[in-house]
């Protein structure tokens, strides 16, 4: 990868972070005060976990997409997406859960 591809990558990657950060801090505020009698209170809640799904589902485009082939298979794309971001793609990117181990 040339130095400018891995500087648009690494905007693109913090750009979607600081917005899953975002939704994150609105997601505590929102459950503040969450019981099951609170109705409005857990939808917010819920709708937020929709946002916050969908904003690391883009993060994970983003990576699919600098480093290797979109996903074609419409019908299936979201498991997809999830399943190739596990795997380590070797000379090319690890996968998710391995570059997560401490």
């Amino acid at each position: 990868m040339d130095k400018n591809a891995l500087t648009v990558l690494q905007t693109d990657i913090q750009g979607q972070m600081d917005l899953i950060n975002k939704i994150f801090a609105k997601l505590e505020e929102r459950a503040i005060g969450l019981t099951p009698d609170a109705p409005a209170i857990m939808e917010s809640v819920a709708y937020q976990i929709h946002n916050l799904y969908n904003a690391v589902e883009d993060l994970l485009k983003i990576v699919a997409a600098h480093f290797e082939n979109q996903i074609t298979d419409t019908a299936r794309w979201h498991s997809a997406l999830l399943q190739r971001m596990t795997q380590d793609i070797p000379g090319i990117r690890p996968g998710y859960y391995q570059s997560q181990v401490i």
